[in-house]
């Protein structure tokens, strides 16, 4: 009888013990808790970040577990994963919980605006004016839009939203790209587009001057838009003709070739000049009105020219008011040395008398006094 009573004593210890591990209705491991391996984070907008969960015990037979959000319009999380996808600036509580005794751990989550940083794909940039390029900007969070502007409109334009640029002139522009507070520059030079010389022409094949005159050849270079219009003049016996800037001047009888050759391509064009010695004065008249010395040059009749300073100075000993010359300044067709910008004039004066040697800017107003010679 007393071995009896002891063994079922015996039986029913080992039951209590085994409700301290075990399940009583299912006689498994129970859940006793769940922790994250974050209590608290900071995500930035479009960023993600998995939160691990550990349930306990270890050896726990339903580790199943759910995941919630309190703010999902800040930021979700993956039900299977605890994948936290930053949704917007805030604050957001996400916790998860066991299917074994509902045993639950939290996170604090922090969702901040993304700082955003912008890039180009090309930092530096040469065009020729005439020619387009897009670029392309790389900005982070993607979603962040992005505005294109120029530096000067008047080197080059980039399309605002498509990033297009048309090389409008010759020089520099910072081409930047915008996405909020935050930008990226593209250097961009533009070099102006050449076009080269295709030929020279001079306004005249020949012409006939004394050894006293001048006559101002013109060219044309073409085509008209030609870059560069650049050309030298060269006299092939300066003896005979000296030729500067176009102005073609006579100093002994004789023939000689003026030529234009242009700098771009080395294109020319060739003008033959006869020089014949100026015979004695045979006739003199003067002219109406005042002329600027450039007028002057053309204004006597075909068959005419207006004297030299040397010829005028011969001239004026034998002049008085009733030989032709009224009181003022008369040109001559001399030049003064070494200035372009002045000529020579006579002073006919009411006393009758000349005074020579004087020189006036060739823009001043002047009468004209034409010669023929043999």
């Amino acid at each position: 009888m007393k071995k009896i009573i002891f063994f079922a004593l015996a039986a029913i210890g080992m039951a209590a013990i085994a409700t301290t591990s075990c399940d009583s209705a299912t006689g498994v491991n129970a859940v006793s808790g769940v922790r994250l391996d974050k209590t608290a984070t900071t995500i930035a907008v479009g960023g993600t970040e998995i939160l691990r969960a550990t349930v306990e015990p270890t050896d726990a037979l339903d580790k199943t577990i759910t995941w919630a959000s309190s703010n999902p319009l800040v930021a979700t999380v993956g039900e299977g994963n605890g994948l936290v996808r930053a949704i917007a600036a805030g604050e957001a509580t996400i916790t998860v919980t066991t299917a074994d005794g509902g045993m639950t751990a939290s996170c604090e989550v922090t969702v901040e605006d993304a700082e955003i940083v912008v890039s180009v794909n090309k930092p530096t940039l040469t065009l020729t004016q005439g020619d387009t390029q897009t670029l392309r900007a790389t900005v982070e969070p993607v979603n962040a839009a992005v505005t294109w502007s120029s530096s000067n409109a008047a080197v080059a334009t980039v399309g605002a939203t498509t990033g297009l640029v048309t090389a409008v002139a010759a020089g520099t522009a910072d081409i930047t790209a915008t996405a909020g507070d935050k930008s990226a520059k593209c250097v961009l030079t533009v070099d102006a587009r050449v076009i080269p010389v295709a030929g020279v022409a001079l306004n005249k094949t020949s012409m006939a001057i004394t050894d006293v005159e001048f006559e101002t050849l013109t060219f044309t270079v073409e085509p008209f838009n030609a870059t560069d219009k650049t050309v030298t003049w060269h006299s092939s016996n300066e003896g005979v003709a000296t030729v500067t800037g176009g102005k073609v001047s006579g100093v002994a009888k004789g023939t000689v070739s003026i030529t234009v050759r242009t700098v771009d391509g080395g294109k020319e064009d060739v003008c033959i000049v006869t020089v014949t010695e100026a015979g004695p004065i045979v006739a003199e008249s003067n002219l109406a009105g005042t002329y600027t010395w450039d007028a002057a040059q053309t204004a006597c009749p075909v068959g005419w020219r207006l004297p030299t300073r040397e010829e005028m100075d011969a001239l004026c000993p034998v002049r008085d008011n009733y030989n032709g010359f009224s009181d003022g300044r008369y040109w001559t067709s001399s030049e003064k040395e070494n200035n372009p910008l002045t000529a020579y004039y006579v002073l006919f004066s009411t006393i009758g008398r000349c005074f020579y040697g004087n020189d006036a800017a060739k823009t001043d107003q002047n009468m004209v006094r034409c010669i023929q010679s043999r």
